[in-house]
């Protein structure tokens, strides 16, 4: 039985839609031809689900879980930065002060010290983008660096002191955590191994302690440090 349709005219079709289901209908399941024979099942083909964008979203927001890798790329030493380098502080508590860059750490900070007995400025840890490098050396040949100074050694073990309701956290005054005498005798006997051979130097003392500071008319781009 023939089913097909065709154009009279443009936008005018011979037969209807509802006819044309009809015509379908009866040619599927047409008597005659499908005597003595199993009804097939026509199989529909299988559409893949593109990706749409979802015109719902839940209220809540959904957690997916995400793995990240991360490695751990070791930070990478300037190379003004060597040993017995006299370096400006940037940023911190000892902004504008001078001291001497000693060795670099695992986690990729330096270790600097003023020395203390000098300028005040201790054994600590810095971040090196926040450190100026100068063209002023310290000899520091003979003088081994002990292997405690690491980031363990600085790492704060102090508990805390105040209280932690909201009542007493403004009435409550707040008490610093002592300095530890192990970490005050090491700063000292380290000060005693460098602090004679700047004292050599009464230029190199007055260096240390002197601020840098800049005024209006000062370019930082264009100074040699």
């Amino acid at each position: 039985m023939k089913c097909k349709n065709y154009m009279l005219r443009p936008g005018l079709w011979r037969f209807p839609a509802a006819v044309m289901k009809k015509k379908l209908y009866a040619a599927r399941h047409d008597t005659k031809a499908n005597a003595g024979k199993k009804p097939v099942a026509v199989k529909k083909p299988v559409e893949k689900k593109s990706k749409v964008p979802l015109k719902w979203y839940p209220t809540e927001g959904v957690r997916h879980s995400r793995r990240r890798v991360f490695k751990h790329n070791p930070t990478k030493l300037r190379k003004s930065l060597t040993p017995g380098t006299v370096v400006i502080l940037l940023s911190g508590r000892f902004k504008g002060r001078r001291a001497i860059f000693l060795k670099q750490l695992e986690s990729g900070l330096v270790l600097i010290c003023g020395p203390f007995s000098l300028n005040g400025v201790p054994l600590r840890r810095y971040n090196q983008a926040y450190l100026i490098a100068t063209s002023t050396h310290v000899d520091l040949k003979g003088i081994k660096i002990d292997r405690k100074f690491n980031d363990k050694y600085f790492k704060r073990q102090c508990k805390r002191v105040h209280p932690k309701k909201e009542k007493l956290f403004f009435t409550h005054p707040r008490v610093k955590a002592a300095m530890p005498k192990e970490k005050k005798a090491d700063q000292r006997a380290f000060d005693r191994l460098i602090a004679p051979r700047i004292k050599k130097n009464q230029m190199l003392v007055h260096y240390l302690r002197a601020h840098f500071t800049l005024q209006k008319a000062d370019k930082p781009h264009m100074m040699k440090f």
